[in-house]
């Protein structure tokens, strides 16, 4: 089985924001599915990667994914690191700006961060729902932690 042939069962796939939003009960369920695909998604990459030294002639991980895997593992200085190169090799690319804007929110550089997502909505206007998506996981992560 090959990472390409996982796929989330269609009663697992995310409902749409609206649903979610009508129904506050179902903010729990709402965020138990966002973290059920997060935690989808780093298993289908784990398995590429399985699958790549498998298979020596398949692709390594581009530069933006590395940067992605250091932040969700706390690597914050790895992932500036590998995005700074990413981001010099294709300036352009507004998912790297988004994930380097990521980045600076994370590690309280707020200033930084809103530039790099006023920059990253810029280039690519569908991006903006992914950083307020981002903001607002960061507030509820607040909240949970002042309870």
């Amino acid at each position: 089985m090959t990472a390409d042939n996982v796929s989330i069962p269609p009663d697992e796939q995310e409902q749409t924001p609206a649903a979610s939003a009508e129904n506050p009960s179902n903010k729990a369920a709402a965020d138990q599915q966002e973290q059920y695909q997060l935690t989808m998604a780093a298993l289908q990459k784990k398995m590429r990667q399985l699958d790549a030294l498998k298979d020596p002639t398949a692709p390594l991980p581009s530069l933006l994914e590395t940067g992605i895997e250091y932040i969700d593992s706390a690597h914050y200085e790895e992932a500036f690191e590998v995005l700074g190169k990413a981001l010099q090799q294709e300036p352009e690319n507004a998912e790297i700006v988004f994930q380097m804007g990521r980045l600076a929110a994370t590690c309280n550089m707020h200033e930084d961060a809103r530039e790099l997502f006023y920059q990253a909505g810029l280039r690519e206007p569908e991006l903006i729902k992914l950083i307020v998506d981002f903001y607002h996981r960061q507030v509820q992560n607040a909240r949970a932690d002042e309870r």
